[in-house]
């Protein structure tokens, strides 16, 4: 029989369908069936060829034994492994095995069809001829063993059996089968029911003959059909054949070497598997080295990995039970090859092993692509004579079998038992031993007894009720076992197995780990109804459940769920998580404990994979320089995503790599760096740290500081110039040879810079060399200044050389430059560099020259070169297919044979009809001459980038952006271009231009006057809010002067001075002249002459409300005079002739010089040498921003200085003048580095408003230098107030115009108490504190101070500077030098608000306080917390007291002050120190104290976990959140003697503010150095208003006489409130019946603070209050209902005065707070062990019992025996009776008597617990 399972078929031909192999006593073939695809017959034909020799006649065996054929049976009565024809046509079977297929003939009858049957039902195809029936499954089905039909037949006739039967198990094995004819019994004929015997003669047998005849023996033909022989078939399939596999697994290939393996790309897969050995080999195929790896094996327990060519190249291999890593320590690689990478040790494995997460790495740390091969599953038996011999398992399991069981099982250990059933095992035997018997044992073991089990499975026994059934085993408690998905809500049962009654349990259960949250407890019908449930949750995760009878039932004898645990996964992680007893406690009736066993349940979650855990530091970082970047690398890191990288300890980069470059590095600085490995799990510590220094050229430096200021219609740009730029030696980089001063030598021994300016050092031997100057500019020299080389370039000629040429080389210069022919054609002829070379490698202008190579053409030779880059000289076999770089030939840096090979062995080169000879200058020949020296770097300017385009380039340090529109922000970038390349841009600065002001318009009235003095009236229209004004008011010709000037309604409370012809209108208040047109000014002019003339307004200067000049025109009015004669007088010419006027002065009247220019500091002097007097100056500086102004003769003749960017302006506005004289006019203060500054548009005035003329020395230069001398200036320098900040360029002026009690020489410092301390870079967080920004000697006349303000450039990566801040207020000191003490002083200002940062702030009065009175109100009654913050001269604190009645006072020391008793333990009073202090008497008592003030910046110490009494420093009243906010976060509480409270932890600020006089308790975390802030310019906080409007609104209003503040209170702050509450209620503490403190309830979403007062007893002082450790009583007051309710508390003390205060949740309770009535409640928990809680209320206050009795009425111990008031109570007993003994476990009997009441219950205590 033949088929195929896969659906196969043989298609159509002629051959050979099978061969067979036996003892073949016949040639012919019959019942042959063919069947196609569909299942259906085919006609077939034998031809056998041979006549009939009718041998084979029946032997006679299997003689008929009578039976009738039509056996009426079942099928599993059939015989085993027998078919059965019955009469209905019907198939019946009875198999030990499964069949996979079947055929067989039918006897005595036609087959029409067949089908149904279990053949069907196992999706058999069924095919029938005639006579024969064919089944067999395409899909694997298969008919299972047993018995039954197995198809129906539809015949013609009555079939009388079966033959020809073959039946097939699902391996296409033959079973043996034979027919069932119905009869049973033996017929004497033969016992093999199949007729087959092996050729041992045993039926059924296995044995069979070989090749060589022998029965049973193992000789088999080899491949060339010779029996026993050996020939075997090679790789190639050639039988005998030498063909083998080689390295690389090719069928007789020649490889040897794993690198003639190697395929592209890269992949690794499994080889080798050797679960006997527990090894497997990791094949990798790398086409580039390899320098790490890792790996994944799943299916096998990883121990270890070695060898390969891991080993071989020294990596370092690390392993976890699933992981392989490689990586080397020291760089090394693994080399391309295709073969072992390593061996892997395991000693588990499953039926597949795999690889995956596969990484490989290259050296960079970049990852590869890589491919992984295909699974192992390749287990099995090898042997090819085994039965189970697998032919596709390539590793041997050890799992071959030889036989076959009676099953047909290969290998299998089935026997037919001695009921002929296989592998029954006999149990067809009943107990007598009778197959097939029915006898059977009873319960009590008894064959055929009658023994029989009741409803609870006992033998015999008599139980007819399941409730009464006991559980089979000991009593045992336990958790069922759940499986969810994480996040699920899901339930487990608690079990109980118990046979006897349970009265109590008490269990503790724990989830471990800690993933599930506890929602419910409840119970199941099997727990009574009249038991009680409780469970509760505890702090560390548990829970804990009672269940107990108040009635005496219990839990009966059962097993199955008494409560459900309903849970929550919090988790989102697969996990397995145990549900384990912590403890376990059961009782009986007697409350005796009952032995049990627990078992833990197991929750099994599914979910996503846990995180991995944060990598390890990363190994073997190494750390290499190179040119301007510096190479990182290191050794991979498990499980690590991402790896960070810090230098400095700043983050630089981060990378998924194994290596980073960090380019943004300088050459010539060291740089640290350290490498942290991080995953989503957490980041791992840092790795070693090291170290590398970039080297090459200098690096490019960019400039620094970019700073953009918009101004009207344009952008001014500013910044500094690189760092450390050092190429430039500062000479003259114009390129004029005229000889002069290069700006100083910086060039090595041996060499001298040359003429141009620029730097460059030349060999000093080339001075009178012989080599014309043209010759050494080629070079990039220019010596002509030295004049040693026998003059310039001849001036005719065509060569350009020595003897003369075309044009002179005086001005050929190296550096970027455009030349022409005379230079292009000498560094040709002299030194062999072509006209290509020139232009493109150094930028050369050749055109017109006659050298080769002028834009890319050539004449010869070469084709020009300069195109390559390279002097590789890449030389070709003929001469036009080579080149040589002309530069690389001239450095003869071509190869060897270059001239041979390319140039045909010539070295002359064809241009212009003439031969040259190629010069052969040698390498370091032409670098010597032609290279100048890396110093010399020449920085040659700026690019200047908007918006990342370029805009210009410019060689100044400021640049002023025309093309911008207005109100439009744009952003700028520079760069630094030097002659050997352009450097990064500097820092970003982004500016808007403003749009063009409004233009004022001023005008003047025409007057006319007959001799009477006139008006002119001054008007202006203006769309702008004007400030102040300046103009010169001129009559031309002069027939009039100004004798008044008077301001009109719109300068209303202005100041108006006039000069002379000076004008000057301003306000001291900030007023300003607002938009509108009209007059402004009236000036009264008195004639002096008749005539006509124009009267204008010149010179005008207009300012904005922000010291901004506006633009402005200004007019004339007409002026008509008659009737006046004139006098003859100086009309005011410089005429020497009349006596009626005042001269003006003639030349060298005043000179005027700068000095003392510090560009660094940002600071300059105004010299002046006067000898006339000065009445007011004007000037412009340019070059720079103006900042400030002060100090010199101008500030002592009492002059005000005013300053815009550009001009200083100074005046008297009470006429004074500068006396004649010399020294310093004015100190300017000024941004900008500028190499000059000038002195421009002078105008100075004499006292009359005369103009002077003045002589000037107008600029000064970087060149101009200090002599050394005396640089004018008589005002002093400061002694004491000196450490000042650095200047930074901005400063913010103050005038203080009169000192009250200074002398002159004593001091002014102004302070920043909240200022930038010290500089510090970018990015770090200055520091802020006390900072003294400005000083002054006092001199007895006005003192000007420019304080000095910081600058923040953290915006740019700049550092912040110290200095005072914006904002900040302005601090004044005095010193006395006389007393060499410092005092405060209070200032009154006329201008500004007494912050910094203002233009100008005026003081006309500043008053030291040199000492002052404070006085403390003390109260009576109460302990009153006091300090001082001034500094007395005796500071005993008998002084402070005395004359005062006084109790007692203490501080935080321990220190006592008792004057009744003598007692003085204080001493002398610290600044820092506060004073609970109470008073005698029933009034009120002050204290005071006279002193100089202290400092309030004064330093506190807190130390921590204590209460610090501290002193208030300041001198005015503070919001305590701004007070303490510098160490709010340490801060745990802060309290005064009023009851206010701040606790920022909270959110509780009822101490709304602290105050002079008072003492506070600090407590703190941490120990702390506390000062204060200064106080002034604060808002208060929005917490400030929120909890003082809170505070008011808290007021207690039924409780008020009821509570008595003591001075020294409890905080209780309830965070949440529950239950039935309203706002107006309120909350009252009680202790020990007594009300201790109340408040209303405001706000129900804020904390709830009660101040609870304590009491005091000592000293004789009997203050009521609570008693520290009395119980904290609460209740809550309705408004409602005008009672007072329970309240349930849940705080973290319950104890008044334990701890620092008491904070937690109240619940108001729907029950009075009073109860009505007697109440005795159930202990808590119940059963207990070791103690439990009674609770009980009573009615009013009286004498109560709480006593325990045991159950024989025994008194035990009593707990209660007193007088207790109203209320609820609780008492806890231990398990101890009256004399301290532990009490046996049991039940007992508690009881309450009060008042002829008395409440008695039951209470269960348990042995003690077990810990399971």
């Amino acid at each position: 029989m033949a088929f195929s399972f896969t659906g196969a078929v043989i298609p159509s031909g002629t051959g050979v369908l099978v061969e067979l192999l036996g003892d073949i006593s016949s040639e012919c073939l019959s019942d042959f069936i063919f069947s196609n695809s569909n299942g259906e017959a085919l006609e077939a034909i034998f031809d056998d060829g041979l006549a009939d020799d009718g041998g084979n006649a029946d032997d006679g065996g299997n003689a008929d034994d009578g039976g009738d054929g039509d056996w009426s049976g079942d099928a599993c009565s059939m015989p085993i492994n027998t078919l059965h024809l019955n009469s209905q046509g019907s198939v019946l079977y009875n198999s030990s095995s499964n069949v996979g297929g079947f055929q067989f003939n039918v006897d005595g009858a036609t087959v029409n069809d067949a089908s149904g049957g279990d053949a069907e039902s196992a999706g058999f195809l069924i095919s029938t001829s005639a006579t024969t029936v064919l089944g067999f499954s395409l899909t694997g089905g298969t008919i299972s063993e047993g018995c039954g039909t197995l198809l129906e037949l539809d015949l013609d006739g009555q079939g009388t059996g079966l033959s020809g039967i073959v039946m097939s198990d699902p391996s296409g094995s033959a079973l043996d089968y034979e027919y069932f004819d119905g009869a049973i019994a033996d017929d004497g004929g033969d016992d093999c029911l199949s007729g087959i015997y092996d050729c041992a003669g045993v039926c059924d047998g296995f044995s069979v003959e070989d090749c060589a005849g022998d029965c049973g023996g193992s000789a088999a033909e080899d491949c060339a059909g010779e029996c026993g022989g050996s020939a075997v078939e090679d790789c190639a399939g050639e039988c005998g054949g030498s063909a083998d596999f080689d390295i690389c697994g090719e069928c007789d290939g020649d490889a040897t070497d794993p690198n003639e393996c190697v395929q592209d790309g890269y992949s690794l897969s499994l080889e080798n598997v050797n679960t006997i050995a527990g090894t497997l080999d990791i094949i990798m195929n790398n086409e580039g080295p390899v320098a790490g790896f890792q790996f994944n094996v799943d299916g096998v327990n990883v121990t270890g990995a070695s060898g390969g060519s891991a080993a071989d190249n020294g990596f370092t291999l690390s392993t976890s039970p699933s992981t392989v890593l490689g990586f080397s320590l020291t760089g090394a690689t693994i080399p391309s090859a295709n073969g072992v990478l390593v061996t892997v040790n395991f000693d588990s494995s499953t039926d597949e092993i795999c690889l995956s997460s596969a990484i490989l790495s290259n050296s960079e740390g970049n990852s590869l692509d890589v491919e992984v091969g295909e699974c192992f599953d390749g287990f099995g038996c090898t042997d090819a004579s085994a039965c189970n011999f697998d032919p596709s398992a390539s590793v041997d399991d050890g799992s071959c079998a030889y036989e076959l069981d009676c099953n047909g099982q290969c290998g299998g250990s089935a026997e037919v038992d001695d009921c002929g059933v296989c592998d029954g095992g006999n149990a067809d035997q009943d107990c007598e031993g009778v197959c097939f018997g029915d006898a059977e044992y009873d319960c009590a073991g008894e064959c055929n007894g009658d023994a029989l089990e009741d409803i609870c499975g006992e033998c015999n026994g008599d139980e007819t009720d399941l409730a009464e059934c006991g559980c089979d085993g000991p009593t045992t408690i336990s958790i069922s076992d759940a499986s969810i998905n994480a996040g699920d809500e899901f339930v487990v049962d608690l079990n109980l197995c118990n046979d006897d009654p349970v009265a109590g349990l008490q269990v503790q259960i724990i989830d471990l780990p800690d993933q599930l949250d506890l929602v419910d407890v409840a119970g199941t019908d099997r727990l009574p109804e009249s038991l009680t449930l409780s469970w509760q949750e505890q702090p560390d995760g548990s829970f804990i459940v009672v269940i107990f009878s108040l009635t005496g039932d219990d839990i009966p004898a059962g097993s199955g769920p008494i409560a459900t645990f309903a849970y929550q996964s919090t988790s989102i992680y697969e996990s397995t998580i145990s549900l384990a007893f912590v403890e376990s406690v059961l009782s009986d009736d007697f409350g005796q404990e009952i032995e049990h066993f627990s078992e833990s349940g197991t929750v099994y979650v599914s979910g996503e994979e846990p995180p991995p855990a944060p990598p390890e530091a990363p190994t073997g970082l190494e750390a290499s320089a190179g040119d301007s970047q510096v190479n990182l690398s290191w050794n991979p890191s498990f499980s690590a995503d991402e790896y960070i990288v810090y230098s400095d300890f700043q983050i630089v980069g981060a990378t998924a790599d194994i290596s980073f470059i960090d380019d943004q590095v300088f050459n010539g600085t060291e740089y640290c760096y350290y490498i942290v490995a991080s995953n989503v799990s957490g980041d791992s510590g840092a790795s070693s740290e090291v170290c590398a220094t970039p080297e090459g050229p200098p690096p490019l430096y960019p400039p620094e500081d970019l700073v953009a200021s918009g101004q009207i219609g344009t952008i001014n740009l500013s910044w500094t110039e690189p760092q450390d730029f050092s190429g430039d030696d500062g000479g003259d980089d114009a390129g004029n040879d005229d000889g002069g001063a290069t700006g100083g030598n910086n060039c090595d021994d041996g060499y001298l810079e040359d003429c141009s300016g620029d730097g460059d050092c030349c060999p000093e031997s080339w001075i009178a060399d012989g080599f014309g100057d043209c010759e050494d500019q080629a070079y990039g020299c220019d010596l002509t200044c030295y004049d040693n080389d026998g003059g310039d370039c001849g001036d005719t000629g065509s060569t350009g050389g020595t003897s003369g040429g075309s044009g002179s080389c005086e001005d050929c210069e190296y550096d970027w430059s455009n030349y022409g022919s005379e230079c292009c054609d000498t560094a040709w002829d002299e030194y062999g560099i072509d006209c290509a070379t020139l232009e493109s490698t150094y930028g050369w202008d050749c055109a017109g020259c006659a050298c080769p190579g002028d834009n890319g053409a050539t004449t010869g030779g070469t084709d020009g070169g300069g195109g390559s880059g390279s002097c590789v000289g890449n030389c070709g076999s003929s001469s036009d297919t080579c080149w040589c770089d002309d530069l690389c030939e001239s450095y003869g840096d071509c190869c060897p044979d270059y001239y041979d090979e390319c140039r045909d062995g010539e070295t002359a080169e064809d241009y212009d009809g003439q031969t040259h000879q190629r010069p052969t200058s040698s390498l370091n020949d032409f670098r010597d001459r032609y290279i100048p020296s890396e110093l010399n770097r020449d920085l040659l300017g700026y690019n200047v980038y908007r918006n990342g385009e370029n805009i210009a380039f410019t060689s100044s340090t400021s640049y002023s952006d025309n093309g911008v529109a207005v109100d439009v922000d744009y952003c700028y970038e520079v760069t630094a271009v030097y002659d050997d390349g352009e450097s990064n841009p500097s820092n970003t600065a982004c500016a808007a231009a403003s749009p063009e002001p409004n233009v004022i318009d001023m005008y003047v009235s025409d007057e006319s006057s007959s001799g009477d003095d006139v008006v002119f009236e001054i008007s202006m229209s203006n769309e702008d809010p004007v400030a102040g004004m300046q103009f010169s008011f001129t009559i031309t010709p002069n027939i009039g002067e100004i004798v008044n000037a008077s301001t009109t309604d719109r300068t209303e409370g202005f100041q108006l001075s006039t000069n002379g012809s000076t004008v000057l209108l301003f306000s001291l208040t900030g007023d300003v002249i607002d938009s509108g047109d009209g007059a402004v000014l009236n000036l009264d002019v008195s004639p002096t002459s008749s005539g006509s003339a124009e009267a204008c307004i010149d010179d005008l200067v207009i300012s904005d409300p922000f010291g901004v000049e506006m633009p402005a025109n200004s007019g004339c009015g007409d002026f008509e005079v008659e009737g006046v004669s004139d006098d003859g007088g100086d009309d005011g010419d410089d005429g020497d002739d009349g006596d009626g006027g005042t001269t003006g002065g003639g030349d060298g009247d005043v000179f005027l010089a700068l000095d003392n220019v510090n560009v660094d500091a940002g600071y300059l002097e105004l010299y002046m040498n006067n000898n006339i007097d000065v009445g007011g100056f004007q000037f412009d500086l340019s070059g720079v921003e103006i900042t400030g102004a002060s100090g010199g003769s101008s500030a002592d003749a009492g002059f005000t200085i005013s300053t815009s960017a550009s001009t200083v302006l100074g005046f008297s506005l009470t006429g004074n003048s500068i006396p004649s004289g010399e020294g310093v006019l004015v100190t300017v203060s000024f941004n900008g580095s500028p190499d000059e500054i000038c002195i421009q548009d002078i105008v100075l005035s004499d006292p009359f408003g005369v103009a002077i003329d003045v002589a000037v020395d107008d600029c000064w230069n970087t060149d101009t230098s200090d002599d050394g001398g005396d640089d004018g200036g008589n005002e002093p320098d400061p002694q004491y107030f000196t450490d000042l900040p650095v200047a930074t360029g901005e400063s913010s002026l103050i005038v203080i115009q009169s000192i009250d009690g200074l002398d002159v020489g004593d001091e002014i410092g102004i302070f920043d108490m909240n200022g930038v301390v010290e500089t510090v870079d970018y990015p770090n967080d200055p520091e802020y504190g006390e900072v003294l920004v400005g000083s002054s000697v006092w001199t007895g006349e006005q003192a000007e101070i420019a304080a000095i303000m910081s600058i923040d450039l953290s915006d740019f990566n700049g550092p912040t500077l110290n200095g005072a801040v914006d904002g900040n207020s302005i601090v004044f000191k005095v010193w006395k030098a006389n007393e060499d003490a410092v005092y405060m002083a209070e200032a009154n200002y006329t201008q500004g608000n007494g912050t910094f940062g203002q233009i100008l702030t005026v003081v006309d009065v500043l008053t030291p306080i040199f000492s002052v009175a404070q006085s403390v109100e003390l109260m009576p009654y109460m302990m009153n917390s006091m300090s001082f913050n001034v500094n007395v001269n005796d500071p005993s604190v008998e002084s402070i007291f005395a004359g005062m009645d006084l109790i007692v006072t203490s501080n935080d020391m321990s220190g006592f002050y008792v004057p009744s008793l003598g007692v003085n333990s204080i001493g002398d009073l610290s600044y820092d120190m506060g004073l609970n202090t109470f008073i005698s008497g029933a009034e009120m008592q002050v204290c005071t104290m006279e002193g100089v003030p202290l400092d309030p910046s004064l330093t506190i110490e807190l130390q921590q976990y204590m209460l610090n009494l501290i002193s208030y420093l300041p001198s005015e009243c503070m919001a305590t959140d701004d007070a303490f906010a510098a160490i709010s976060d340490d801060v745990i509480l802060v309290s005064d003697d009023a009851g206010g409270y701040y606790v920022p932890s909270l959110g509780v600020m009822t101490m709304t503010e602290v105050c002079p006089g008072k003492a506070y308790s600090v407590f703190t975390s941490s120990n702390i150095d506390f000062s204060y802030p200064m106080v002034g310019g604060q808002a208060r906080s929005s917490m400030y208003g929120y909890w003082e409007e809170l505070k008011e609104n808290s007021l207690t209003q039924v409780y008020t006489d009821l509570v008595v503040p003591t001075g020294i209170s409890y905080p209780i702050i309830i965070t949440d409130i529950s239950g039935d509450v309203s706002v107006g209620d309120e909350l009252v503490a009680y202790a020990d019946g007594q009300i201790v403190g109340a408040t209303r309830i405001a706000d129900l979403t804020a904390p709830v603070v009660i101040s609870a007062w304590g009491g005091y007893h000592e000293f004789g002082i009997n203050l009521e209050g609570y008693e520290v450790g009395d119980e904290i009583d609460l209740r809550l007051f309705s408004s409602d209902t005008g009672e007072e309710m329970k309240v349930e508390m849940s705080l973290d003390n319950t104890e008044y005065g334990i701890g620092v205060l008491s904070s937690g949740s109240v619940e108001v309770m729907d029950m009075l707070a009073v109860p009505e009535e007697y109440s005795l409640t159930q202990n808590y928990p119940n059963p207990f062990n070791p103690t439990t809680t009674i609770s009980f209320s009573i009615p009013s206050e009286g004498n109560v019992q709480v006593n325990v009795y045991d159950i024989t009425g025994r008194l035990i111990t009593g707990l209660v025996d007193g007088n207790l008031s109203e209320g609820y109570h609780d008492v806890v007993w231990d398990g101890k009776d009256m004399f301290g003994s532990n009490v046996s476990a049991g039940l007992y009997i508690y009881s309450l008597q009060a008042e002829g009441v008395s409440l008695t219950r039951k209470m269960v205590l348990m042995l003690s617990l077990i810990h399971i």
